[in-house]
C-alpha cells in the first residue's frame, strides 16, 4: 500500500489522529495524508495535511456538504474525494487506502489488497474505507468483508483477544471501525445508530474493553477547537432542520456560509415554510401530530403559538399571531362553559372513567384504581376504555356516560382523547387527571386544559408544575395507592430468583431512563457490596427494545457484575406482584417522580424502600416510613425528552444510598 489518507473535521480530530497513529504502525513505509475539512486538525508527526481545495472541493460545494451533514459525519462525507486525490499521481499497480476518522489499521494490509482478488480487493468501497488504484474512480459501495474488517454493521461471532490484537473466529482483525465511538457514551459501538450494532458490547466483553480503551484515549486527546461552521451566514446554528433542507436540495440550495448569500438563504429557508417542514421531519411529536400536506396549516399555527417559546429562531418562523383580546385558552374555556350552561339536560349523576384501562402502564393502572375507588365509595361508575395512540386496540364502553367524566390521560394525549370521543363526552363535566414528573410544564401542554373544567393531579409536586399555567382549577387528588394482593402462589425459583437477599427496582424505558436513573442504582449497589458478597440486585424493565441505546448502557454496566440480574421480558400481573412480594427491599434512585407507583406497591407488601427524598413520592413517603436518600440539585439534560432542558431535578447521593442498602439488609428489624 503506497499511501493512506485519513479525513478529519472539527468533531473528529481525535479520531483522525488515532487513525494516523495506527496507520503509521501498520504500514511504516506508506505515506500518510490527512484531508482537513475545516482547518481544525492537529498533526501527530509529519503527515501531509490537505485542504478541501486540494481535493477539488470549491467553497460553495464544501459549504453545502458541511451544512448537509452533522458535525460527526462531515469527514466521512468527503472520503471519496480524499481517496481519489490520494490515488491521483500513483504509478500503475500502486494503491491508496482512504480511511474515515476512527478507522484503525491493526495489522499490515495483506498483499491481496494490492491485487484484484482477496478478502478486501482493490476497488472496495465501504462507508468508512476505500481502496483505490492509480487512475481509478471510487467504486460503488461493496459488500462488507467479515474476515478482516470489524465494523458495527458486521455479522460477527465472539471476539477474542490474541497477543497481536483482536480475533474473530480464527481470522485476525486487520481493520477495526471505531469511527462512531463517542467518549461520552462508551457503552455503544455506534453511538449514533438508533439500534446498537449487530454485536452488542454487553454481549462482547473483549470488544467492549477495546471500545472503552479507545473512548478513554479520545477523551485524553484533548478538547477540539471551536466549530468553524457552527453558524450559518444568518448567525444561526446549523440545526438538524436546516441540514435536512439543504441535503434535500443539494446544489440548488444557496451557499449557507457565504455572507453575500445571507438574504438569499433566509428567503429560501422560509419560502413555502421549507425550514418548518424540515423541522417536522426531525421531531417525532410533530410528525405524529401533523401529516404532510393535510395538516400544514395546523403545523404553521403550532409554530406561531409555541415555536419561539421553545427557542426556535423567530426569523425562520411564520408571522406571529396579533393580540386579539383574551388569550386563546381563556377564550376557548369561556366558550366551552357558556355552551355547556345552555344545555337543558344533563347525563345521569355519577362518574365515567375514561382512559387506557387495558394497557400495562402507570396511567392505565391509575385509571383502574380510580374505577375501583369510585365503586367502593358506591358512586355510580362506568368506563370508557380507549386505545393508546400508536399501539392499536379498540374502544370499549361499559355503562352509560355520567354527568362527570374523569379523563385519565396526560396533557399531551388529552386533546386527542377528547376529540375522538367528543359526542359522548360533550355534555359532561370533564376532569383531566394529569401526571407530570418535573418542576416545569412546557407551555404547549397547557392548552390541553381548554377542553376541561378542572384538573386533578396525584401529588402536590405535580400541582406545583401545572397550576401556575392552567386556565382551570387544579386540585391535588391523590389516587388510591396499591394494596397488598392475595398470598403468592409463585415461589422464588419459579421467578428465576436466587436464594439470596434481593434488592429490586422496576421501570419502563419509555418513562425516560435518564429520569429513572437505573445506572445510578447499579453504581450505588457496586459501592455497597463487593462482587458476589451475597445480595443480588434485580432490575426489572419493559420496552428496552424501544430505547435500545439506553438499554445497552445499562446492560454494559450490569455485565460487569454477576450479582446484577436484568429482567427485560414482560411478566404477567401475577408474576409481577410475586416479584415484589419476594424481594427483600425496593430501591429507587430516581431523579424525579410524579407519584412513584412502584414504591407504593413495595410499601403495600411491607418492604423497606430506599428512595430519593424528592418529588411526588414524598406525598406518601417520610423519614418515618421509608429510607430517604439525600440529594443535590441537578438539571435536566438536552436528551431527556419530554422534559424541558435545564429544569431542576435531583441527583441522589450514591454513597448514602449504598449505606442505606446495606442497612436495610443488615438490620431488618428496623
Amino acid at each position: 500500500m503506497r499511501r493512506v489518507v485519513v479525513t478529519s473535521s472539527h468533531a473528529t480530530v481525535a479520531h483522525a489522529r488515532a487513525s494516523v497513529e495506527h496507520a503509521r504502525r501498520a504500514l511504516p513505509g506508506a505515506e500518510v495524508w490527512v484531508l482537513d475539512v475545516d482547518g481544525t486538525y492537529r498533526t501527530v508527526r509529519d503527515e501531509r495535511v490537505l485542504d478541501p481545495g486540494d481535493a477539488g472541493l470549491g467553497d460553495a460545494t464544501l459549504h453545502r456538504r458541511v451544512a448537509a451533514h452533522a458535525a460527526t459525519d462531515r469527514a466521512r462525507s468527503v472520503l471519496p474525494e480524499a481517496a481519489r486525490t490520494a490515488a491521483r499521481d500513483l504509478a500503475p499497480g500502486e494503491r491508496a487506502l482512504g480511511l474515515a476518522p476512527g478507522v484503525l489499521l491493526l495489522a499490515p494490509t495483506p498483499t491481496s489488497w494490492d491485487s484484484a482478488t482477496g478478502s478486501l480487493p482493490v476497488g472496495t468501497s465501504l462507508p468508512f474505507l476505500v481502496v483505490v488504484g492509480a487512475g481509478e474512480g471510487v467504486p460503488a459501495e461493496s459488500p462488507l468483508p467479515t474476515d478482516s474488517v470489524l465494523s458495527p454493521t458486521s455479522e460477527i461471532g465472539e471476539v477474542s483477544v490474541a497477543p497481536d490484537g483482536p480475533v474473530v473466529g480464527a481470522a485476525p482483525v486487520r481493520v477495526l471501525d471505531l469511527s462512531w465511538v463517542d467518549p461520552a457514551r462508551p457503552w455503544l459501538w455506534d453511538a449514533w445508530l438508533a439500534e446498537p450494532g449487530t454485536a452488542r458490547l454487553s454481549e462482547q466483553p473483549n470488544l467492549a474493553a477495546l471500545v472503552d480503551q479507545h473512548a478513554a484515549r479520545l477523551a485524553q486527546d484533548g478538547a477540539t477547537l471551536p466549530d468553524p461552521f457552527a453558524a450559518s451566514s444568518l448567525g444561526l446554528p446549523v440545526d438538524a432542520a436546516t441540514r435536512i433542507a439543504i441535503a434535500a436540495a443539494g446544489d440548488r440550495a444557496p451557499d449557507p456560509f457565504d455572507p453575500e448569500h445571507a438574504e438569499e438563504l433566509l428567503a429560501w429557508l422560509t419560502s413555502g415554510h421549507r425550514w418548518l417542514h424540515a423541522l417536522r421531519e426531525v421531531r417525532p411529536d410533530l410528525r405524529d401530530a401533523f401529516e404532510p400536506g393535510a395538516d400544514d396549516g395546523a403545523l404553521v399555527e403550532w409554530a406561531r403559538r409555541y415555536a419561539a417559546a421553545e427557542g426556535y429562531p423567530t426569523v425562520l418562523l411564520p408571522q406571529t399571531l396579533p393580540p386579539a383580546g383574551p388569550g386563546p385558552r381563556a377564550r376557548a374555556a369561556d366558550l366551552l362553559h357558556r355552551a355547556r350552561s345552555t344545555l337543558a339536560t344533563r347525563p345521569d349523576p355519577g362518574l365515567t372513567v375514561v382512559g387506557f384501562l387495558s394497557d400495562d402502564l402507570g396511567i392505565g393502572e391509575s385509571a383502574r384504581q380510580m374505577v375501583a375507588a369510585t365503586r367502593a365509595a358506591a358512586v355510580p361508575c362506568s368506563t370508557l376504555s380507549v386505545p393508546l395512540p400508536g399501539r392499536g386496540g379498540t374502544t370499549r364502553a361499559e355503562g352509560r356516560v355520567h354527568d362527570a367524566v374523569l379523563v385519565c390521560a396526560n396533557a399531551d394525549l388529552t386533546p386527542q382523547v377528547l376529540a375522538n370521543h367528543r359526542r359522548e363526552l360533550e355534555r359532561s363535566y370533564r376532569i383531566g387527571m394529569w401526571y407530570w414528573e418535573v418542576e416545569e410544564l412546557p407551555a404547549e401542554l397547557c392548552d390541553a386544559a381548554t377542553g376541561l373544567d378542572e384538573i386533578w393531579v396525584a401529588t402536590d409536586f405535580v400541582r406545583g408544575a401545572v397550576a401556575p399555567h392552567s386556565p382551570v382549577p387544579v386540585r391535588t387528588i391523590t389516587p388510591p395507592l396499591p394494596q397488598r394482593g392475595p398470598a403468592q402462589s409463585l415461589d422464588r425459583a419459579e421467578l428465576g430468583l436466587p436464594d439470596r437477599p434481593v434488592l429490586l427496582f422496576s421501570f419502563d424505558y419509555l418513562s425516560t431512563a435518564e429520569r429513572k436513573n437505573p445506572w445510578g442504582l447499579v453504581e450505588a449497589f457496586s459501592r455497597a457490596f463487593a462482587p458476589d458478597e451475597g445480595p443480588v440486585l434485580v432490575v426489572k424493565s419493559v420496552n428496552a427494545d424501544r430505547r435500545p441505546a439506553d438499554a445497552e448502557r445499562l446492560r454494559v454496566l450490569a455485565a460487569r457484575r454477576s450479582d446484577v440480574m436484568m429482567l427485560e421480558h414482560r411478566l404477567s400481573p401475577k408474576a409481577r406482584d410475586a416479584l415484589v412480594a419476594h424481594c427483600d427491599a425496593y430501591v429507587s434512585l430516581h431523579r424525579s417522580e410524579g407519584l412513584g407507583l412502584t414504591m407504593a406497591e413495595a410499601m403495600a407488601y411491607g418492604k423497606p424502600v430506599v428512595a430519593t427524598g424528592y418529588s411526588g413520592n414524598l406525598q406518601f413517603m417520610t423519614d418515618e416510613n421509608s429510607f430517604l436518600v439525600p440529594w443535590t440539585a441537578g438539571r435536566v439534560p438536552a436528551d431527556a425528552a419530554p422534559y424541558p432542558p435545564g429544569t431542576r431535578w435531583a441527583e441522589p447521593d450514591l454513597d448514602e444510598a449504598a449505606r442505606l442498602m446495606r442497612r436495610v439488609l443488615e438490620h431488618p428489624d428496623e
